[in-house]
């Protein structure tokens, strides 16, 4: 009988673990060495580590998309309004001619447009057209007359980061009151204007009312050349460009 104990008390026991290396009996259980937690903390850290940089990289492409992608619609929206007070473009031949007068088409920086104002801004476009932005009235009466005026502003005190586009109209005749503005993008890094004549040649300017002095010369350019630079909140910038033609009511140019 006594054997038979010894036997079954051996069956209880578990197994015994000579011949693994580092392997110790404690309370019959066997446990990890410090080099072996050591190593998987190692290899625990570097997982992490990983799974860290693949989540930051994630977030940073997605606010790199989010920023592109507001650049984009910025630059749709100053297209799309152009464009539309483009489209209604009205012209008419100064009476005056020391003045341009209301209807005139001006641009570019020696159009005598380029004075620098700290609060207002810097006239980039000035033309009259028939296309109207006001969220006040339901409607409007048919082929209203608006001065617009296209605006780059420093949002800076010094000038530093972008700038802000401002689109400016004022109704006729009320020439004299105060003009309603909307600002289009606070992102814009640079807003260049190429005014393209009858015969492709490009200029950096227009003025209608010195051209009216050269007989061979029409009041207004065949097309424009915009070429807009939109600037992120990181730094980051793009260029965009679009071609605008023209079909305001101006002298014939063949006469």
């Amino acid at each position: 009988m006594s054997g038979v104990k010894s036997d079954c008390r051996d069956a209880l026991d578990p197994p015994c673990a000579e011949g693994i290396p580092g392997a110790e009996r404690r309370g019959g259980w066997q446990g990890f060495t410090l080099l072996e937690i050591m190593i998987a903390l190692a290899i625990s850290g570097i997982v992490v580590a990983c799974l860290f940089a693949v989540y930051n990289q994630t977030l940073e492409t997605g606010e790199q998309i989010k920023a592109q992608a507001g650049l984009e619609q910025s630059a749709r929206m100053i297209f799309s309004q152009l464009h539309r007070d483009l489209e209604g473009l009205y012209y008419r031949p100064s009476q005056n001619a020391s003045s341009p007068g209301p209807y005139s088409f001006r641009g570019g920086e020696q159009s005598g447009m380029s004075r620098q104002e700290p609060r207002k801004g810097s006239p980039l476009l000035r033309f009259g057209s028939t296309t109207a932005l006001d969220f006040r009235e339901e409607s409007f009466p048919e082929k209203r007359l608006f001065r617009v005026r296209y605006i780059l502003r420093e949002a800076g005190p010094e000038g530093e980061g972008p700038n802000i586009l401002i689109r400016s109209q004022l109704a006729f005749p009320e020439i004299r009151e105060e003009p309603s503005r909307l600002a289009l993008s606070n992102q814009v890094s640079d807003f260049s204007l190429t005014f393209i004549d009858s015969s492709g040649r490009e200029q950096s300017s227009w003025d209608s009312l010195a051209r009216l002095e050269q007989e061979d010369k029409p009041p207004l350019p065949r097309r424009i050349f915009l070429e807009l630079t939109l600037q992120s909140k990181d730094g980051a910038k793009r260029t965009y460009e679009m071609q605008f033609a023209l079909s305001g009511n101006g002298e014939d140019e063949n006469g």
